[in-house]
């Protein structure tokens, strides 16, 4: 049995939005998706320091898209509040204490700016197991407090959602393909080395997502082992 391509719906759909990306395989579908649906879309990320090939890839996808891209370098605000990460260890700033308020903040003033209606972040179902920030109802909370902190968004327009949060990776991936999208211009490594590490939670979930659907993964992976992942 061939299994079917999950449908999202968001009702009702942005006119406009921003999507926060890093790079990775959910927030690569949403932007897609949304461009699709006809939404006008721009992008931001956020720059923890370091190298990340997820925000080259960022930039390579929104640029084929023709959509508006800016990075927010964090790295200094980062290390002034004794937050900055490993940069050996850590690539995205959902690694970061409170990382996703941090972004979801700054893409709410973009929103502003720009007249948007809705933020949309690319979490899923294996995030809101392990990351509490991770799931709607924070996302619901800070929709709330975005709309009591500044009198030009209303409650009944302005949102912020992630239409893939009741995805699993490789849903994901069953739904980005039907989309075309070129996975090898994605990252999930939580390492910042020049390739996927192999070993992260972030790639054996990658990696898992692609066995299962039996989609070719075109990723190159230094380790293969399948001993215990890291972080």
């Amino acid at each position: 049995m061939i299994p079917t391509v999950p449908v999202v719906v968001l009702d009702p759909r942005p006119q406009r939005a921003i999507v926060l990306s890093a790079g990775g395989l959910a927030s690569t579908v949403v932007l897609h998706w949304l461009i699709e649906a006809g939404t006008h879309v721009a992008v931001l990320s956020c720059d923890i320091g370091g190298p990340n090939p997820g925000l080259r890839y960022a930039a390579a996808t929104t640029q084929q898209l023709g959509c508006d891209h800016r990075v927010v370098d964090l790295s200094p605000v980062l290390t002034a509040i004794g937050a900055h990460p490993n940069p050996n260890r850590a690539t995205a700033l959902i690694q970061v204490s409170n990382g996703l308020a941090i972004a979801l903040d700054l893409a709410v003033a973009w929103a502003i700016h720009r007249g948007a209606d809705a933020v949309l972040v690319g979490i899923h179902a294996e995030d809101t197991l392990i990351r509490p920030e991770c799931n709607t109802r924070f996302l619901a909370a800070f929709t709330r407090q975005a709309v009591l902190g500044n009198l030009t968004l209303s409650a009944q327009r302005f949102t912020i959602r992630a239409p893939l949060a009741e995805l699993t990776v490789a849903e994901i991936v069953r739904l980005g393909n039907n989309l075309t999208i070129a996975w090898e211009r994605t990252w999930s490594c939580h390492r910042s080395g020049p390739t996927h590490c192999g070993r992260c939670s972030g790639c054996r979930r990658r990696r898992g997502a692609f066995t299962a659907t039996t989609i070719t993964d075109p990723t190159h992976y230094h380790d293969h082992d399948d001993g215990p992942a890291t972080p």
